[in-house]
Parts: C-alpha cells; sequence; structure tokens
C-alpha cells in the first residue's frame, strides 16, 4: 500500500553544529526574535501544497509554510535573502534524494536516529552556548524540549538517511580508487564526484519515472 508521508516540522530547525554554532553567537533577544518569526509564519497561514515527490511507496507533500520557514532559517543562518523558489528545488532535491536511498535499501531506523539526536543533545548540553541558544529558541516557540526533539525527528531521518547512501558511495567508490584517502581529506573535487554521482541517480530516477515530482 501506498504511504503518504507529510513533513511537518516546519517549526524545526535541523540540529547541525553550524547552525548551533550561529546561533550561540546571537543574542538572546536576536535567538527569540527569530523564533518569534518563525512560530508566527506557523500559526497565522493556512498551509497549502505546493509541490509532491513521490515514488511507489512513499508521496511526500511539501507546503508554502515549510517553503517560507526554510527561507527564515536560511537568512537566519547566511544573513542574505533566500529566493522561495531556490529554496523549493532545494527542498525538492533533498525529498528525492531520500526516497532514492529508501528504494535502494538505505533508509535508517528508529535506533539510529534516536541515537543521533541523543549525541546532539549532549553535544549541546556540553556547551553553555549552545545549550542556551536552544533553551531561548525553544521557549521562544512555545513548546517543551520533547515537543522540539519531536519536530526535529523527521528531519534527521531523512538527512541521515541521504548521508546514509552517499557515505556508500564515498566508501565503495571514493576512496576504494584511493586507499590513502581519509574522510578529513575529503577535497572539492571528491566532493564534486560525489554530487555528480547524486545528479545521475536523481536524473535517472527521474526520467524512468521511479520518481515523480508534481508541482
Amino acid at each position: 500500500m501506498k504511504k503518504k508521508m507529510m513533513i511537518l516540522s516546519s517549526i524545526a530547525i535541523v540540529l547541525t553544529l553550524s547552525i548551533m554554532a550561529v546561533g550561540a553567537n546571537d543574542d538572546k533577544e536576536g535567538i527569540r526574535e527569530h523564533a518569534k518569526k518563525v512560530q508566527e509564519q506557523t500559526n497565522n497561514k493556512e498551509s497549502n501544497v505546493v509541490a509532491k515527490v513521490s515514488s511507489a511507496t512513499t508521496t511526500i507533500e511539501l507546503t508554502d509554510t515549510q517553503v517560507e520557514t526554510y527561507c527564515l532559517n536560511s537568512e537566519y543562518i547566511t544573513k542574505k535573502p533566500k529566493d522561495k523558489k531556490e529554496a523549493l528545488e532545494s527542498m525538492i532535491k533533498e525529498k528525492v534524494e531520500y526516497l532514492i536511498a529508501c528504494e535502494e535499501g538505505y533508509e535508517v531506523g528508529n535506533e539510529v536516529i534516536e541515537g543521533k539526536i541523543k549525541e546532539a543533545k549532549a553535544v549541546i548540553n556540553s556547551d553553555p552556548e549552545q545549550k542556551v541558544f536552544v533553551q531561548n529558541y525553544i521557549e521562544a516557540l512555545g513548546i517543551d524540549e520533547d515537543q522540539y526533539y519531536n519536530e526535529v525527528y523527521d528531519s534527521y531521518k531523512i538527512s541521515l538517511t541521504i548521508g546514509n547512501y552517499k557515505n556508500n558511495y564515498v566508501k565503495n567508490e571514493i576512496i576504494k580508487k584511493d586507499k590513502n584517502l581519509k574522510y578529513e581529506e575529503f577535497t572539492e573535487e571528491y566532493y564534486n564526484a560525489l554530487e555528480d554521482f547524486m545528479k545521475g541517480v536523481r536524473d535517472k530516477y527521474i526520467s524512468e519515472n521511479k520518481i515523480k515530482i508534481d508541482k
């Protein structure tokens, strides 16, 4: 039976160290103001589906609210405006890669996701600045910590599944050809090779109609 998957984490920032580092350097009021904008956008607007990405078993819907929240978070991190069309294309690309990874058997399980969230919490709690950032952000959203981590669960699942798929390619193709290569030496050349591989896979799945994009 075909499963419909609606990404619910529209008010959440994915907990990566880069985002945490940006947030930790902000003042308390700046963090709260950003969270307030995200929360207001979520509460004040009825979401409309603007795109669907589908495989044989799963359909992921993307809404205009999610796109606008993506833009808000991107602008908060980079301090530069984010084009909505560009944001939507980035989100679609991610979902295509996620569904491909799932189709090829690289979907991560609940234990892995929960473990990574636990690791993220430990990293955050070990750094007073990051801990204050997350606490202020969550408080400004008007939710508790458990609700927040429930919100980011799907984002973790998608990111980790894509990462699992890419790491397999790196391990079996890139590093296999250069046995002396280490992950910390992953240069732009290797990154570009990985991106070219992913583009080829995306194009193949879309051209063969294994992944459908409606918008």
